[in-house]
């Protein structure tokens, strides 16, 4: 029993639209209210219409994309989508691919096949750069898909109560699409083994979280970076700060030049919203300490960020403390690149920027270790874009007609490492990532703050007041330049990273910041 796929632009066989219309009928009555009843796929209102059975309804369907399930001769379920540049019940989105209709002939259900089928269809609209999120609404009483949708991290958008009948409510349910990191477009950068994952939390310990805002002229975010295992504030592991071009506002970086520890997992926001990510750091930190019998009169909060007013309504200032709470408590190991968290509204090269992550790996006396990145980036000019030595950026500019303009942003860029490094020897690391910005494309300019943080969860200084020397192994200066390869490396594939993973989002002004893979 081998089961098929296939894609159709819209069903032009008459056997495929005449199996279509046989499981449209059979589903009919399962629909809340059933197809029959309705006047199209995106109807706004549920007043009763009349036709021919599903005959108006399957005639819309046949004009979508529909992806078609095929086994022993016959089709056995569908899943049909449309395109929609916006959708009134979803304001803050455009580009929309609205799935419209999923039918399964009945004596193939509980087989897993909504799942399946989804699935297939996210695959293919991730190959498409058109699109920036997926949609779909179904009624507050489908159980199964609800389910379906918690499975598959759709998130609801809008609820319309009674919409459908009194206790009966539509639900519109979104899951934004997050693109390809650079390899998928054939580019490789340098020789350096990634990571599994190829981002920073191939390192052990390491987990990312991201909270995002999306509504309206609010587009930003808080991406929180969790160093450890463990309690952070107990281990302090080993930190260096580098700032290449100082033309910015972190907290927190007085201390770690001076004492050389982390104290808290490190937050990244846009520009007005530093002092409020801290705030959220230090509450953290507070309810940790209770939690573990401490008590806290002091803490150094770390905090990055660029200035994402392009897109974001950034004097709103709308990030709050339990936003930052929200990325630590959601942080994994599996975390999106692009237009999330603080990358939500930043700008790169004149394109779409974002958050963006890579990772190398380096044996050393018969050991691997990792080494990960993670940056917001938001800095340079269009016509500077280079990809892996090829001058995109040129490229670009003659294919948008696209007058470079002023560099004016910024780029955080964290690296953290299992390596057994001292604070000294992660800073000489840390000014190699310049290097990776090079490599891009980028000349540092005058208002760029290009401000690097690193840590290391092999060394730290435990907070304990114990007479007793603390002992930690240090790697030799002389094989730093492997180490310093593979950062330069890492920081311009996750640089690169942000900006196809990113989808194109429009700006304040209304100018359109494409993705770097529509151009790939």
């Amino acid at each position: 029993m081998k089961d098929e796929f296939f894609f159709r632009d819209k069903l032009e066989d008459e056997w495929e639209a005449n199996e279509v219309y046989a499981i449209l009928s059979e589903c009919d009555k399962d629909f809340e209210p059933p197809l029959s009843e309705r006047g199209s796929t995106v109807q706004k209102t549920w007043e009763k219409k009349s036709g021919d059975g599903v005959r108006n309804y399957f005639n819309e369907v046949a004009k979508q994309h529909t992806l078609l399930l095929k086994r022993e001769k016959k089709i056995i379920a569908f899943l049909s989508f449309r395109s929609m540049e916006e959708c009134e019940a979803l304001k803050d989105y455009r580009d929309i691919c609205y799935f419209t209709t999923l039918c399964i002939r009945k004596e193939y259900r509980g087989q897993g096949l909504a799942l399946v089928l989804y699935q297939k269809a996210k695959e293919y609209v991730e190959e498409s750069s058109r699109y920036t999120v997926m949609a779909l609404r179904t009624w507050s009483t489908n159980k199964a898909q609800l389910h379906l949708m918690e499975k598959m991290d759709f998130h609801c958008e809008t609820r319309l109560k009674n919409d459908r009948g009194e206790g009966i409510d539509t639900l519109y349910f979104v899951k934004e699409i997050t693109g390809k990191g650079i390899r998928a477009y054939g580019y490789t950068i340098g020789n350096g083994k990634c990571g599994i994952r190829n981002t920073i939390t191939d390192v052990p310990g390491v987990k990312v979280g991201h909270y995002t805002v999306r509504k309206g002229k609010n587009q930003t975010g808080v991406t929180v970076i969790i160093p450890c295992d463990g309690f952070v504030y107990e281990r302090k592991p080993l930190a260096a700060v580098y700032a290449l071009n100082g033309f910015g506002k972190t907290q927190g970086t007085v201390q770690i030049e001076e004492l050389g520890v982390l104290e808290t997992p490190i937050a990244l926001t846009n520009t007005l919203n530093v002092g409020k990510a801290a705030d959220g750091l230090v509450t953290f930190t507070e309810k940790e300490c209770r939690k573990n019998g401490k008590e806290l009169v002091s803490v150094n909060p770390v905090v990055g960020e660029t200035n994402d007013s392009r897109i974001n309504q950034i004097t709103e200032r709308v990030i709050e403390a339990e936003d930052v709470l929200f990325a630590i408590e959601h942080a994994e190991k599996n975390f999106k690149q692009g237009a999330v968290g603080a990358g939500r509204g930043t700008v790169c090269f004149g394109l779409k920027g974002g958050i963006g992550s890579a990772s190398r790996i380096l044996t050393f006396g018969g050991k691997e270790y990792t080494i990960g990145v993670l940056v917001q980036s938001n800095f340079g000019k269009t016509q500077d874009l280079t990809v892996a030595g090829v001058p995109v950026g040129r490229q670009i500019c003659t294919k948008m007609q696209n007058s470079a303009k002023e560099d004016k942003g910024s780029i955080m860029v964290i690296v953290g490492t299992d390596l057994p490094l001292g604070e000294r020897q992660l800073k000489r690391v840390l000014k190699r990532a310049a290097v990776g910005l090079i490599r891009t494309g980028s000349f540092m300019g005058h208002g760029s703050g290009d401000v690097f943080i690193g840590f290391t969860n092999a060394n730290g200084i435990p907070d304990t007041k114990e007479e007793q020397f603390h002992m930690m192994k240090y790697f030799p200066e002389n094989q730093l330049d492997k180490v310093f390869r593979l950062v330069a490396e890492a920081v311009e594939e996750s640089i690169l990273n942000s900006l196809t993973c990113a989808k194109a989002m429009p700006g304040r002004d209304g100018e359109i910041y494409h993705s770097l893979s529509e151009f790939l």
